[in-house]
């Protein structure tokens, strides 16, 4: 698997306009950089995702009596869900959600609780991690991705911390991200695709528009984008990095839904991650080493 430094990953992006104003929206605005080559996401953008992400939070929908919550593990702040038919003689799928902006897992939670009960999938929801920097000062992954006291290991850690204490089936573990956390995604996902079945861009998505494929297998993405989303064209330019590097794209883009987890969608997303188990195997490489043994025996 190739290393990469998180920091340069976001690279440079040139966007045309974000939301062209009406009287205006017919005429080409001048191309501005929105993230700077070191990863710097432009301040007036950080504000929006800020803002749009706790309306989003404000207005979310927990129906709530879906499976058994834990709190605080596997980690400080997160939040783990067994669903309510669990049989710990069945390898069960795990979704494993990153929060965006607002900081904290309470809002990813809450939307996916119910689809993933009703599902019999875990829902991992991670609080990233103030203890290793990602804090007041940087509170989402993007920010702490960009810091010393990253550790790109981090995730799995956890995921590994739940595999030890329950039966999950390691051919179903999909990854989702809202917002921020869909923009660490958009480079982790790839640099872990030999470990999770799929990845689901749950608005933005975001990945540098001249970023080298990466990766040691294909990994089926999902983008979930609302058509009035300010930062749809994050998700537009990972849809196209995706299909670049050939990996299997859904793009779902719902009319009128604006920065938020679009709940309506989810059932339907579930759907699709029941025809997507893991798929990166050697096989590849068993058709060489058969070439190899033919070629011994003659």
């Amino acid at each position: 698997m190739n290393a990469r430094i998180p920091g340069a990953v976001f690279g440079s992006l040139l966007v045309t306009s974000l939301l062209p104003t009406a009287s205006h929206a017919n005429e080409p605005a001048p191309a501005r950089r929105v993230v700077s080559p070191d990863g710097t996401v432009a301040p007036e953008i950080v504000q929006r995702l800020a803002e749009a992400t706790a309306r989003a939070a404000a207005n979310a929908s927990d129906e709530g009596g879906a499976g058994v919550v834990l709190s605080d593990f596997p980690c400080t702040g997160c939040k783990f869900q067994i669903p309510d038919d669990y049989d710990p003689e069945t390898p069960t799928p795990l979704w494993i959600a990153l929060h965006g902006d607002e900081g904290n897992p309470n809002y990813t939670h809450s939307a996916h609780r119910k689809p993933m009960n009703d599902a019999g999938y875990f829902l991992l929801s991670l609080q990233c991690p103030a203890d290793l920097g990602c804090n007041s000062s940087t509170p989402t992954w993007y920010d702490w991705a960009k810091k010393p006291t990253h550790d790109p290991e981090w995730v799995n850690k956890q995921k590994d911390a739940v595999l030890a204490d329950y039966n999950i089936d390691t051919d179903r573990m999909y990854l989702s991200g809202f917002s921020a956390g869909s923009m660490y995604l958009s480079w982790w996902a790839l640099e872990n695709s030999e470990t999770y079945a799929g990845v689901i861009f749950e608005t933005c998505g975001k990945y540098r528009d001249d970023q080298d494929c990466i990766g040691e297998c294909k990994i089926p993405a999902y983008f979930l984008e609302g058509s009035e989303d300010y930062c749809l064209f994050m998700g537009e330019a990972g849809r196209d990095y995706m299909e670049m590097c050939e990996h299997e794209v859904l793009w779902n883009e719902v009319p009128g839904a604006e920065h938020s987890i679009i709940q309506s969608e989810l059932p339907d997303v579930v759907e699709w991650t029941r025809e997507h188990p893991l798929n990166c195997d050697d096989d590849d490489d068993d058709d060489d080493d058969d070439d190899d043994d033919d070629d011994d025996d003659d």
